[in-house]
């Protein structure tokens, strides 16, 4: 049976006739017998000045890629449809806290890390992204819109990525690896499926978020290098991160548009060649930028 529990009224009135003594060995009991719990808070109360806070240790950068690496092989396994007993069916109805765990867990890590060590970070983020743009065509969970229930604002969370990549592998490093990513994950209409709610009202393009970390005309000439190498690896390609060739190079046009009036006003016609006649982009895409060039060259 357990004991009935004083409210505060009652505790004062009755250790009201308490002395010094009586209460000081109460306080003493309580900080000797308790769990560790109690034993901190009793020791916050007798000398603030003393107690001193540990932050927990961040994750792992390996621990955390391998967690990411498998919760992205189980929804593409079907796991979370129920298809796979790996997952339980109370885990599939919390995919979306799971996900967003994730990318807690990984931007910890990439944070907490320098130089190469943020490596194992820098893919479990590129892995979650790359499974929000599956989404767009495959049912990976039970959700008719998955980025939109998720609540991850996916340009947001490739903000972040490349002010981490920046800050730890450099800037050389960022043009390189930001022109690889964007190829990938650009999105006309955001990573939501249909485009609308509160999820999408957040989302900017990548296009609009890349001139945040390229802040020198070196950066931009050389992340234009690795982005027509990149779109020339892609070329004919599809796969359900890239999208249709079609939907990539509408995706890109506002970026390609805006490297065409930066490569126009320093005289780089050899690197707009490369773009004009790029392979990644279809024929009707090419020949947009071809227009858009004319009308440059008019001005």
């Amino acid at each position: 049976m357990v004991a009935k529990k004083f409210d505060r009224t009652q505790f004062f009135r009755t250790t009201s006739g308490f002395d010094r003594d009586d209460l000081e060995k109460m306080l003493w009991t309580l900080y000797w017998r308790g769990d560790a719990r109690t034993r901190e808070r009793v020791e916050e109360l007798i000398d603030p000045s003393q107690v001193t806070v540990t932050a927990p240790a961040p994750p792992s950068a390996e621990v955390v890629r391998r967690n990411v690496k498998e919760f992205a092989a189980l929804a593409r396994a079907g796991a979370y449809l129920a298809r796979d007993r790996r997952v339980s069916p109370k885990e599939r109805t919390r995919w979306r806290f799971t996900y967003k765990d994730h990318f807690a867990q990984s931007f910890a890590a990439l944070s907490a890390g320098t130089g190469e060590e943020i490596r194992p970070a820098v893919e479990a983020v590129s892995t979650l992204i790359t499974l929000a743009c599956e989404t767009e065509g495959f049912d990976y969970f039970r959700s008719e819109d998955p980025i939109e229930a998720s609540k991850v604002v996916i340009s947001e969370m490739v903000d972040q990525l490349w002010t981490g990549i920046g800050r730890a592998l450099g800037p050389e490093e960022l043009c390189r690896l930001s022109a690889v990513q964007i190829v990938h994950w650009e999105r006309k209409y955001g990573w939501t499926r249909f485009g609308f709610g509160r999820t999408s009202e957040k989302e900017s393009t990548l296009a609009e978020v890349l001139p945040r970390h390229l802040l020198t005309p070196d950066m931009w000439s050389s992340f234009t290098e690795h982005y027509i190498h990149e779109l020339d690896t892609v070329a004919g390609k599809k796969s359900p991160s890239y999208g249709t060739v079609s939907a990539r190079t509408d995706a890109l046009e506002p970026l390609n548009k805006s490297l065409i009036e930066r490569l126009h006003a320093s005289g780089a016609d050899d690197r707009i060649a490369a773009l004009l006649d790029n392979r990644g982009l279809t024929a009707n895409g090419r020949k947009r930028m071809r227009g858009y060039q004319r009308a440059l060259d008019s001005n």
